[in-house]
């Protein structure tokens, strides 16, 4: 390379994503050097001195060092500042600040790591060094001010990206609780992609919908800071930091929430509200985000060949995200994700009422299985979820209805198998039931050839010998 190529040197998209990373590092540090206390104190040295090692390290990257050097960059963060300001010097005819300062770091992260030392004394002078040296290298040798390295860059998922990057032009603007609302809506849909992605639902909401259970205003508020406090736990938060982020948001008005209930801010919103909500919610999407493991096999070929479209009394529960299941003997405790539309015709439906549960399947855009059967609704209950997109927790707590159960296969979109009707079924489908022979199918048509029909679940008690597995299977798997 000949001498004194012209700095900044072009970005591409992998160094990008390494600054910033790099940079929330450093953020990371500097937020645990304004604790008071020694151990916040030792975490932020060890993290300062992070962040010049990886800056370092990118450099050395982008800037080809090992092959134009054709040695590889030595491992101590003094001699490796050493040796790339000496290529910056060679190459480019620029020079790194701060070296004495970064060799003294380097070495108080040793008493540190192998001491124990305090590092009080030290820390103003080594958050300000830190801060100019990240802010001067970046700016001189990429050309980009340390500012508009953004967490956003790095987030996969195209909504939580979206209110990421909203927060911090909110925040550059000085429009701090706009900025705070974004950040707000960032964290409440990552919080709800871990929910419906994990192996585990992390919601014991579902005790609530159990008949006789107590669903007062007190119990749904209990149940709500126990989902909180367990999601806390599985998802690896700081319960500090979230208790102070919630202190924050419980203070956003009422226009910027479906729930208009809010505390009163006392004071003016400030830019340190925001930045604190901001690196809370930032740092918490990437952690999740670089956690994540490859999936065990590749699924979505699999499951985006299905549909399922449900209903419950006409009302298109229209899914928002994957629906879970409960099934507790005759019960069927459903937890649905629905928009505030469909929660507000699902709020027309009256406990202890009945209601007809439909539920079409289709693969590759053909019909593939119809459900219909009859219920009892014996609770209904909401919790919101995420306030953008407005999203609702719907659980479901219903029983299904005996001698209502109508099921429907197909093939190639045509009708092939349906399910029996004590009413109209011949022998042979009759005896499609499990446990049903033909001596009972006989008796079944017996009957119903000497008293019209089946009116209701006491007619089969006119059945002789019938047993009780038997009578199970005819109530829950026909109809009349």
């Amino acid at each position: 390379m000949p001498s004194n190529q012209e700095l900044p040197i072009e970005l591409n998209k992998v160094t990008l994503e390494l600054l910033s990373r790099a940079k929330l590092f450093l953020d990371h540090a500097l937020s645990h050097s304004s604790h008071d206390s020694s151990l916040d104190r030792m975490v932020a040295i060890h993290g300062m001195d992070n962040a010049i090692e990886f800056l370092l390290r990118i450099i050395s990257s982008h800037l080809e060092y090992e092959s134009i050097e054709n040695k590889r960059l030595p491992g101590s963060l003094t001699e490796m500042a050493g040796v790339l300001n000496k290529f910056l010097s060679n190459n480019y005819n620029y020079r790194l600040t701060y070296l004495d300062d970064i060799k003294l770091l380097r070495k108080v992260r040793n008493l540190v790591q192998h001491g124990a030392t305090d590092p009080a004394p030290d820390m103003e002078r080594f958050v300000s060094f830190t801060k100019r040296f990240f802010d001067k290298t970046i700016e001189n040798i990429f050309g980009v001010n340390s500012e508009n390295l953004k967490i956003s860059q790095l987030i996969d998922d195209n909504d939580i990206r979206a209110h990421l990057e909203e927060a911090e032009k909110l925040l550059v603007q000085g429009k701090y609780l706009e900025s705070i609302v974004s950040s707000r809506d960032a964290f409440e849909n990552a919080i709800f992609q871990k929910k419906i992605e994990g192996r585990i639902n992390v919601d014991p909401s579902p005790i609530l919908a159990k008949p006789g259970s107590d669903s007062s205003v007190f119990s749904q508020y209990f149940f709500r800071e126990l989902t909180n406090l367990m999601q806390v736990n599985s998802f690896d938060i700081n319960y500090a930091k979230f208790e102070r982020y919630r202190e924050i948001i419980d203070h956003i008005p009422g226009k910027y929430k479906v729930e208009s209930w809010s505390r009163v801010m006392q004071r003016p919103w400030n830019k340190e509200d925001a930045n604190f909500v901001y690196s809370f919610v930032s740092q918490y999407v990437y952690k999740w985000q670089s956690e994540e493991l490859d999936p065990l096999y590749e699924r979505d070929s699999f499951y985006n060949k299905f549909t399922i479209i449900e209903s419950l009394g006409g009302i298109e529960l229209e899914e928002t995200a994957p629906s879970f299941i409960y099934i507790e003997e005759e019960q069927d405790i459903r937890i649905h994700y629905v928009s505030e539309k469909t929660k507000k015709d699902l709020e027309s439906l009256s406990e202890g009422s009945t209601f007809r549960f439909d539920s079409i399947h289709y693969k590759d855009g053909q019909k593939e299985l119809e459900l219909n059967f009859d219920v009892k609704l014996l609770k209904i209950l909401f919790n919101l979820e995420t306030n953008n997109p407005v999203r609702w927790e719907v659980i479901i707590n219903f029983e299904k209805i005996p001698l209502s159960w109508h099921r429907k296969d197909f093939e190639n979109g045509k009708l092939v198998k349906e399910s029996p009707s004590l009413n109209t079924s011949d022998l042979n489908e009759l005896i499609e039931l499990d446990h049903i022979g033909e001596v009972t199918a006989q008796k079944i048509i017996s009957f119903r050839e000497g008293n019209s029909a089946f009116n209701n679940p006491k007619d089969l008690d006119e059945i002789n010998n019938l047993t009780k597995k038997q009578k199970e299977e005819i109530l829950k798997y026909s109809r009349i």
